[in-house]
């Protein structure tokens, strides 16, 4: 959003018209303004452009519309009409070389948008489209169908999300959500009856492709737009297709099987996947008479199980095949578009439990591609998973999942388009280290080679700083069994029951020492390499740089107390870190931060960054021949002149 600012000036008349800037509905724009009596007035036209308004004028009467609300208004005059009652400006509205100009902040309030400055000057003006929305589908990257509940039924708006504009698409009966064709030039619906209508969001045109009324609880369409499968009857029993052209319906599969789910259809259309549930059964007591109606449901094998059929002709006596059979929740299922493997994600009946993101092939067998995280939510597009998980405090973090490598990286590193980095964090992984049994034959990192060795979760740190400090060791990485685990007490878990041969560790986990030791730090092969840098939103960059100059400077200082009082340091993280003060001092000192080789004061290391592109290489966040373009993602200017270094 960004600040007013005068430019341009030219004199018209009484007034000193100036180009402005302003954000808009999130986007950037230049309005003519001028000021007078206190108040900014802004070219009619050009913000009700930008605002998506629409202008009409007759007999000198000018009226602006937008998402319900009327204004309407006149040259030389202070009184205005808004929604059919008359509100007074301060100023009149005025006619500058033929252009029209009306106090800013009352015009967009007027029309129920919301207009706000912050404490930097920074303007935000903002339509209110559609007032409350309940849930948006996307169609594209650039268009969305917004959907309003209302007491007398359902609105449903084709948006521009560039433009703000806006149409709806008028269905005159209830129907079912819309299911958007892949090329997102059209979406199927069903009416009440159960028959089939396309709606061309070109031109909004709907066409009936199907009469048949049987229950169709799911529509899928084919890869390339041209077929509708769906789930038929009541109960889910039969997978049909739908040619729309035609109309003809043939069954795909009908197996008598009843209560299916989630259908997925290969690319080629050759792979359908999909969920049964049974329903529990009523179970009542033989020995009480029938009157006391004491009933009960068994849920025991009610839960959703994943099933997989091949379609070809030729197999005589041609069936699904029953890919799980364990006793999880199974939600947010999704099939790979060539339908080898089916993910979901696993909610445990126990509370305390995870839930992880699980892969099941067509050879029935299962493993965890994420479970780093409690997942919350989980979609999949362009082959790859993303999801919405736990995170720190209120906050929440988005994760890339390639199901092909089992890479996790959160998204924020993959996109960085909203974000800048302003300076260093951690500068090394020397709070890093690899634990064996006491007994373990295992001396040194030369000695692994064969061995099991485990690591947090795919991309992450520990899974760089092992492979870099096995490749600086001159051992090569696929030597070693890497495994895994999930998290640090889930290695160490491991390694007590004897299922690796050393797990990764960090000194503030390490409390249970009797009967181990360290093998080797990441430290002693791998001492520059930036585990976190600090990240700024451009917003924030553009709105209040000062903030993050003062945020840097404290937390230069903060580095600087630790080093020069560790103890001090250490009685402040037993408190926030919740452990005894002996165990923070350990950490302070295993870390090395009180000698300065941990946290950065900001500046930011040239070694430490190829270190780290080099890890994001190994994790296959970037390909083999791609460069992290750090100039394009760092600013230095909120660090001191001495913390600026000559980047990569």
């Amino acid at each position: 959003m960004g600040a007013a600012s005068a430019a341009t000036v030219t004199k018209a008349s009484a007034a000193q018209v100036a180009n402005s800037t302003y954000t808009v509905n999130g986007i950037s724009v230049n309005l003519a303004t001028f000021f007078e009596k206190g108040k900014t007035l802004v070219s009619l036209r050009e913000l009700s452009l930008k605002l998506g308004a629409k202008l009409q004028t007759t007999k000198g009467v000018i009226k602006a519309t937008l998402t319900g609300h009327t204004v309407e208004l006149m040259a030389n005059s202070t009184l205005i009409k808004v929604d059919g009652a008359e509100q007074q400006l301060t100023v009149p509205v005025k006619s500058v070389k033929g252009v029209t100009y009306v106090e800013l902040k009352a015009f967009v309030q007027a029309l129920g948008g919301q207009f706000a400055k912050d404490a930097s000057g920074t303007i935000w003006i903002d339509a209110d489209l559609l007032g409350t929305v309940d849930r948006i589908q996307w169609v594209d990257s650039a268009t969305f169908i917004a959907t309003q509940e209302t007491e007398t039924g359902r609105l449903d708006y084709l948006v521009d999300a560039k433009t703000a504009k806006y149409e709806q698409l008028r269905i005159l009966e209830e129907i079912s959500d819309f299911v958007i064709a892949p090329n997102g030039a059209k979406a199927a619906y069903t009416n009440n009856a159960g028959e089939v209508s396309v709606i061309d969001f070109t031109t909004k045109q709907t066409t009936k492709v199907s009469e048949d009324t049987s229950i169709k609880p799911e529509l899928v369409w084919s890869s390339d737009s041209s077929a509708i499968y769906f789930l038929q009857g009541d109960k889910g029993s039969v997978i049909a297709k739908l040619d729309p052209a035609t109309g003809t319906i043939s069954k795909i599969l009908e197996d008598k099987v009843d209560y299916k789910a989630n259908l997925d259809v290969s690319t080629d259309g050759k792979t359908l996947t999909y969920t049964v549930t049974k329903p529990g059964a009523v179970v009542a007591d033989a020995s009480k008479p029938v009157e006391n109606d004491d009933v009960t449901i068994d849920m025991k094998g009610t839960e959703p199980q994943i099933f997989a059929y091949t379609v070809d002709p030729s197999i005589k006596d041609n069936k699904a095949v029953q890919l799980t059979t364990s006793t999880d929740d199974k939600v947010f299922i999704h099939a790979a578009a060539d339908g080898s493997n089916v993910g979901y994600v696993s909610v445990s009946s126990e509370e305390s439990v995870k839930s992880t993101l699980i892969l099941v092939g067509k050879d029935k067998t299962a493993k965890t591609l994420f479970s780093e995280k409690d997942v919350y939510q989980a979609v999949v597009s362009g082959g790859k998973w993303y999801l919405l998980t736990e995170g720190n405090g209120s906050n929440q973090f988005v994760y890339e999942v390639d199901p092909a490598t089992g890479a996790a990286v959160k998204s924020v590193w993959k996109s960085g388009d909203p974000y800048v980095i302003v300076g260093g964090g951690v500068k090394s992984p020397s709070d890093i280290f690899w634990i064996v049994p006491e007994n373990s034959s295992l001396r040194s990192v030369r000695d692994l080679v064969g061995k099991r060795v485990s690591y947090t979760s795919p991309g992450s740190v520990t899974e760089q700083v092992l492979i870099l400090t096995l490749s600086r060791a001159g051992i090569d990485p696929a030597s070693v069994q890497l495994i895994a685990a999930g998290g640090i007490g889930e290695g160490f878990a491991l390694l007590k029951r004897g299922e690796v041969d050393a797990c990764a560790m960090l000194p503030s986990s390490f409390t249970e020492r009797a009967g181990f030791r360290v093998l080797f730090n990441a430290w002693d092969t791998v001492p520059n390499y930036f585990q976190t840098l600090i990240l700024a939103h451009r917003r924030l960059v553009e709105r209040n740089p000062e903030a993050i100059r003062s945020f840097l400077a404290a937390r230069r200082w903060g580095v600087e107390q630790i080093q020069k009082d560790p103890e001090g340091a250490a009685q402040v993280y037993a408190k926030t870190a919740n452990i005894s003060p002996d165990l923070a001092r350990e950490a302070i000192r295993f870390a090395g931060a009180e000698r300065g080789r941990y946290y950065s004061d900001g500046r930011l290391d040239p070694e430490g960054l190829r270190l780290a592109e080099e890890g994001m290489r190994i994790a296959k966040e970037i390909g083999p021949d791609e460069r992290v373009p750090w100039t394009q993602l760092v600013n230095q200017s909120f660090l001191a002149d001495d913390q600026r270094v000559q980047l990569p």
